[in-house]
Protein backbone atom coordinates (compact mmCIF):
# COMPACT_ATOMS: atom_id res chain seq x y z
CA UNK A 1 0.00 0.00 0.00
CA UNK A 2 2.90 2.56 1.16
CA UNK A 3 4.80 1.81 -1.94
CA UNK A 4 2.32 3.84 -4.10
CA UNK A 5 3.33 6.60 -2.22
CA UNK A 6 6.82 6.65 -3.71
CA UNK A 7 7.06 9.05 -6.67
CA UNK A 8 7.10 13.13 -7.97
CA UNK A 9 4.08 14.80 -6.92
CA UNK A 10 2.29 18.25 -6.88
CA UNK A 11 1.16 18.99 -3.47
CA UNK A 12 -1.49 21.44 -2.74
CA UNK A 13 -1.32 22.33 0.96
CA UNK A 14 -3.80 24.07 3.20
CA UNK A 15 -3.28 25.70 6.78
CA UNK A 16 -4.24 27.42 9.23
CA UNK A 17 -3.52 28.43 12.69
CA UNK A 18 -6.72 28.18 15.31
CA UNK A 19 -9.72 26.25 14.33
CA UNK A 20 -11.48 29.15 13.58
CA UNK A 21 -9.51 30.80 11.30
CA UNK A 22 -9.50 30.58 7.26
CA UNK A 23 -7.54 28.22 5.05
CA UNK A 24 -4.87 29.21 3.30
CA UNK A 25 -3.64 27.42 0.03
CA UNK A 26 -0.54 27.07 -1.30
CA UNK A 27 1.30 24.97 -3.66
CA UNK A 28 4.62 22.94 -3.29
CA UNK A 29 6.50 19.73 -4.71
CA UNK A 30 7.78 16.35 -3.23
CA UNK A 31 9.55 13.77 -3.87
CA UNK A 32 9.01 10.49 -2.15
CA UNK A 33 11.49 7.90 -2.64
CA UNK A 34 11.52 4.26 -1.76
CA UNK A 35 14.92 3.09 0.15
CA UNK A 36 15.94 0.37 1.93
CA UNK A 37 14.56 -2.23 -0.40
CA UNK A 38 11.29 -0.59 0.32
CA UNK A 39 11.75 -1.15 4.05
CA UNK A 40 11.42 2.85 3.93
CA UNK A 41 10.34 5.29 2.46
CA UNK A 42 11.99 9.24 1.83
CA UNK A 43 10.34 12.37 1.53
CA UNK A 44 11.71 15.84 0.47
CA UNK A 45 10.21 18.98 -0.48
CA UNK A 46 10.53 23.17 0.00
CA UNK A 47 7.88 24.75 2.03
CA UNK A 48 6.36 27.86 0.20
CA UNK A 49 8.70 29.77 2.64
CA UNK A 50 11.69 27.83 1.22
CA UNK A 51 12.07 25.62 4.57
CA UNK A 52 13.29 22.57 3.19
CA UNK A 53 12.07 19.26 5.26
CA UNK A 54 12.78 15.41 5.40
CA UNK A 55 10.03 13.13 6.21
CA UNK A 56 10.67 8.99 6.58
CA UNK A 57 8.20 6.68 6.86
CA UNK A 58 9.44 2.66 8.76
CA UNK A 59 7.58 0.13 10.31
CA UNK A 60 8.66 -1.93 13.03
CA UNK A 61 8.16 -5.40 13.14
CA UNK A 62 9.01 -6.18 16.23
CA UNK A 63 6.76 -3.55 18.30
CA UNK A 64 4.69 -3.47 14.94
CA UNK A 65 4.26 0.09 15.03
CA UNK A 66 4.67 3.02 12.45
CA UNK A 67 7.38 5.05 12.73
CA UNK A 68 7.41 8.66 10.55
CA UNK A 69 10.03 11.16 11.57
CA UNK A 70 10.64 14.47 9.79
CA UNK A 71 13.25 17.08 10.38
CA UNK A 72 13.10 20.42 8.62
CA UNK A 73 15.68 23.58 8.06
CA UNK A 74 13.89 25.67 10.18
CA UNK A 75 13.83 23.95 13.37
CA UNK A 76 16.38 21.48 13.14
CA UNK A 77 14.22 19.12 15.62
CA UNK A 78 13.92 15.85 14.90
CA UNK A 79 10.15 14.67 15.43
CA UNK A 80 9.70 11.40 16.07
CA UNK A 81 5.96 9.79 15.52
CA UNK A 82 4.61 6.45 16.16
CA UNK A 83 1.22 4.59 15.09
CA UNK A 84 -0.94 1.85 13.60
CA UNK A 85 -2.60 1.71 10.09
CA UNK A 86 -6.45 0.71 10.79
CA UNK A 87 -8.78 1.25 8.05
CA UNK A 88 -7.16 2.04 5.57
CA UNK A 89 -5.61 5.03 7.27
CA UNK A 90 -2.19 5.64 8.78
CA UNK A 91 -2.15 7.55 12.23
CA UNK A 92 1.32 8.24 13.53
CA UNK A 93 1.39 11.19 16.90
CA UNK A 94 4.14 12.29 18.83
CA UNK A 95 2.34 12.25 22.36
CA UNK A 96 3.83 9.27 23.87
CA UNK A 97 7.34 9.89 21.80
CA UNK A 98 8.36 13.18 24.09
CA UNK A 99 9.70 14.43 20.50
CA UNK A 100 7.09 17.14 20.81
CA UNK A 101 7.81 21.06 20.46
CA UNK A 102 7.71 23.68 22.76
CA UNK A 103 7.15 28.03 22.21
CA UNK A 104 4.68 30.63 23.11
CA UNK A 105 4.51 29.14 26.89
CA UNK A 106 2.63 26.12 25.74
CA UNK A 107 3.66 22.66 24.25
CA UNK A 108 2.51 21.56 21.13
CA UNK A 109 2.00 17.65 19.69
CA UNK A 110 1.37 16.98 16.56
CA UNK A 111 -1.21 13.56 14.78
CA UNK A 112 -0.29 13.19 10.93
CA UNK A 113 -2.89 10.70 9.39
CA UNK A 114 -2.49 9.22 5.55
CA UNK A 115 -5.34 8.23 3.99
CA UNK A 116 -7.17 7.57 0.36
CA UNK A 117 -3.45 6.02 -1.09
CA UNK A 118 -3.71 5.33 -4.70
CA UNK A 119 -1.13 4.99 -7.08
CA UNK A 120 -2.28 8.52 -8.65
CA UNK A 121 -2.09 10.35 -4.83
CA UNK A 122 -3.21 10.24 -1.43
CA UNK A 123 -4.29 12.59 1.34
CA UNK A 124 -2.36 13.69 4.28
CA UNK A 125 -3.82 15.49 7.32
CA UNK A 126 -2.14 17.24 10.49
CA UNK A 127 -3.54 17.50 13.72
CA UNK A 128 -2.65 19.49 16.48
CA UNK A 129 -3.03 19.15 20.42
CA UNK A 130 -1.61 22.17 23.06
CA UNK A 131 -3.39 19.80 25.97
CA UNK A 132 -1.00 16.67 25.64
CA UNK A 133 -3.41 15.23 23.13
CA UNK A 134 -6.38 14.94 25.13
CA UNK A 135 -8.10 17.95 22.24
CA UNK A 136 -6.93 17.91 18.60
CA UNK A 137 -7.75 20.37 15.56
CA UNK A 138 -6.71 19.83 11.84
CA UNK A 139 -4.51 22.63 11.06
CA UNK A 140 -2.97 21.41 7.77
CA UNK A 141 -4.03 19.24 4.83
CA UNK A 142 -2.15 18.28 1.76
CA UNK A 143 -3.42 16.73 -0.96
CA UNK A 144 -1.01 14.53 -3.17
CA UNK A 145 -1.22 14.19 -6.98
CA UNK A 146 1.31 12.24 -8.66
CA UNK A 147 3.27 14.48 -11.47
CA UNK A 148 2.86 13.23 -15.12
CA UNK A 149 5.18 14.73 -17.87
Amino acid sequence: TFQAMAGEWDVKLERRQSPQAPWQESQITSTIEARMGGAMLEETYVSPQGIEGLRTFTYDRFKERYRLTQMNSYTSHLDVQEGAYQDGRLTVSNADTDTSWQGFGRTFHQRLSFFDITPEGFKAEAEQSVDGGENWFVNRKATYTRKTD
